[in-house]
């Protein structure tokens, strides 16, 4: 496995250790407790690395692209070829995971992007935004500002607003069929989502999906011609994992149960065997997630929505397949298979997926008398857990991470809120501070202040606190539906998307 820029000095050791190459050792010498200390920590890291390798060749490659050759150049001008790229290439490598549904993005929306304008701006319009936020992180880390960032901002609003705009002649009439206009309608509803989320309007965010859920509700999925029935039902699951996210982040917010519009729920059987792949098991703890999140809602209601209080629901029906989950992902990452080589979206997946065992872990523990040293431990491995997932994400891929769901940042803050251990909860702090994350509408830093705020005025509902936003990471307004809003730009220098490495998508 090859890190993209070998020669920038934060790949350079990683690539020559990747390739087999002598690295230089000095000489010998007594070490010190604080050296000691970090030579145990290596050798607790290397050896969840080597239960890493051992999944490898169960799990596929993230984006091998089925099918036709797809052409990745598109019609436009400048901004049009620069952003789609930058979504290619970079966003969309990084926020798409193992599965959700697999292939969803590269197999449905990137082809429409050279028949359909709607969805071609809402992908460049997300595109400029991604690059904007990956800007403000890294100014923000070197404590300077880009005078040329507020001008990308202006390029994802215009693009936005062009979308907008092909939208309201789309469902004008025209040539397009009802079922046509609803489907393109629905595609650009989610990269709204996306580019809300990646700018921290998480309100806007909220405010598209409300919207995606109504043409669910007001549509009848049966009656769609065959070939979009599945398609609908793919849109209609990336929309409900947002909305999971969001239940989970505010009890304000009254779910949408898109459970009936969805692709059907997978249940976990009581097989003694291990997953066959990582996919099968990230797609298998998400359904975990769903019951959870609809415990209190009649899933079977596409008129239902989650309405919840503060209390503790009663997750008894959950433990049992919970373990059975538990019991085959261990298999999993169990399996004496022997790999020299590690794709970094497997180390990165399978260590969320430990996060997110630990998550349940804690969530599920039962009572007992040994329940508080067993909570403690659970806390500490979760930490010990995304400590190493972002230590592996900084050294390899070189820039902040936005991803479509919550993984780690969810977890983390919820051990920080219940654990009371401080030194456990500076450790989530800084985490959490220093990561540069955003998982869908969670904000890593937004966490860690509303984290601190919490534990200094304790609320009876740490869920309904109003948010803390973090001003130097949002843009500034709101992009109007109004098409006469849409700025001037003037030529500007084209932005080097290659100061980012890379993850190169493999066609087939």
């Amino acid at each position: 496995m090859q890190i993209q820029k070998p020669n920038h000095p934060l790949y350079a050791v990683a690539n020559d250790a990747l390739m087999g190459l002598p690295v230089r050792s000095k000489a010998p010498r007594k070490k010190t407790p604080s050296q000691k200390h970090a030579a145990a920590k290596k050798k607790v890291i290397k050896s969840t690395q080597e239960m890493v390798q051992r999944v490898a060749s169960q799990s596929q490659p993230r984006f091998i692209i089925q099918g036709n050759r797809l052409n990745f150049d598109v019609d436009g001008g400048v901004y049009d070829r620069m952003f789609f790229h930058h979504f290619r290439a970079i966003t969309m490598v990084d926020f798409v995971r193992i599965s959700n549904p697999q292939d969803f993005w590269s197999q449905r929306v990137l082809p429409m992007c050279h028949e359909e304008p709607a969805v071609r701006n809402a992908v460049v319009a997300l595109g400029a935004a991604h690059y904007v936020y990956l800007q403000k992180l890294q100014d923000s880390c070197l404590g300077g500002t880009d005078t040329s960032i507020s001008h990308y901002e202006c390029v994802a609003t215009q693009y936005y607003n062009k979308a907008i705009g092909e939208l309201v002649k789309l469902n004008g009439g025209g040539d397009s069929t009802i079922w046509d206009a609803q489907l393109k309608t629905l595609i650009c509803c989610l990269l709204f989502v996306c580019l809300e989320n990646v700018l921290g309007r998480f309100d806007e965010g909220i405010r598209h999906m409300q919207a995606g859920a109504r043409v669910f509700k007001t549509s009848d999925l049966t009656t769609a011609p065959q070939n979009l029935q599945r398609v609908m039902r793919e849109i209609a699951t990336v929309l409900l994992h947002f909305c999971v996210d969001v239940s989970y982040l505010d009890d304000d917010f009254d779910a949408p149960n898109l459970i009936p519009h969805a692709l059907p729920l997978a249940e976990i059987d009581d097989e003694l065997r291990p997953f066959s792949s990582l996919e099968e098991a990230k797609e298998a703890i998400w359904v975990l997630d769903v019951k959870m999140a609809y415990l209190d809602c009649d899933e079977n209601d596409p008129n239902a929505s989650l309405i919840k209080d503060c209390g503790m629901p009663d997750m008894s029906s959950l433990i049992e397949p919970f373990e059975r989950w538990k019991t085959r992902f261990n298999l999993l990452i169990s399996s004496q298979i022997d790999s020299p080589d590690v794709p970094l979206d497997v180390q990165l997946e399978t260590l969320n997926l430990i996060v997110r065992r630990c998550s349940w872990d804690i969530l599920l523990i039962p009572d007992g008398p040994d329940q508080d040293e067993e909570l403690a431990r659970l806390n500490r491995e979760l930490v010990d857990t995304a400590e190493l997932l972002y230590s592996i994400e900084k050294s390899s891929l070189g820039r902040p991470m936005f991803t479509l769901e919550g993984d780690s940042i969810p977890a983390l803050f919820f051990v920080g809120l219940m654990c009371e251990d401080p030194v456990l909860i500076e450790r989530v702090t800084k985490l959490l501070r220093d990561s540069g994350r955003r998982e869908g509408p969670w904000d890593g830093r937004e966490a860690a202040a509303r984290l601190i705020a919490e534990l200094e005025n304790p609320s009876p509902c740490p869920s309904k606190m109003p948010p803390v936003t973090t001003p130097e990471l949002i843009l500034d307004g709101t992009p109007e539906f109004a098409l006469d809003s849409t700025p001037e730009l003037s030529p500007e220098p084209i932005p080097d998307f290659f100061s980012y490495p890379v993850l190169k998508t493999e066609i087939v």
